[in-house]
């Protein structure tokens, strides 16, 4: 899962004089921007379709002193009957602990000829009405977050592994 968060946090993060970003458990940042997150789990549902992408990585945040500290930890993608949702751990307890339902977003699915699913493109990433939770309530439900990518490589072919 390649994404790139939340450009204008990114920035803010990088321009305060105590800002910093770390990528750890799974994480690191992309050449291109952004941040990989390593393919932990695919769960499918009865028919063999995906149902759910989770990730493992843990992108930390922070600013001022530690008042700005955020987690952006274990992503799962959960493609559902009624809309595709990211969920995040609330590593910090922000929203009580375990996965909260972060953000809403729209999938597109890259497939062979053959109709195996070859990658995900995830557009309309827009927070939940838990997702300001992570951020301390400074962002409001319905702010828009970057697009991102999921490549999946068939376990059958030569490659051998899921990405």
């Amino acid at each position: 899962m390649h994404w790139g968060l939340k450009r204008s946090l990114l920035s803010y993060v990088a321009r305060a004089p105590d800002g910093r970003c770390s990528a750890t458990d799974g994480a690191r940042a992309s050449d291109s921007g952004g941040f990989h997150y390593a393919l932990d789990a695919v769960d499918v549902d009865a028919s063999g379709a995906i149902a759910r992408l989770a990730f493992s990585g843990d992108v930390r945040l922070s600013a001022h002193g530690g008042m700005m500290f955020v987690s952006i930890k274990d992503p799962a993608l959960v493609l559902g009957e009624d809309g595709e949702t990211l969920l995040l751990h609330d590593a910090l307890g922000a929203a009580g602990g375990g996965s909260i339902e972060f953000a809403s977003c729209s999938v597109t699915k890259v497939e062979t000829p053959a109709g195996a699913v070859i990658g995900i493109s995830v557009g309309q990433v827009h927070l939940t009405q838990q997702g300001p939770q992570l951020f301390g309530g400074y962002y409001s439900p319905g702010e828009p977050f970057e697009d991102f990518q999921i490549t999946l490589v068939d376990r059958t072919s030569s490659e051998g592994t899921m990405t």
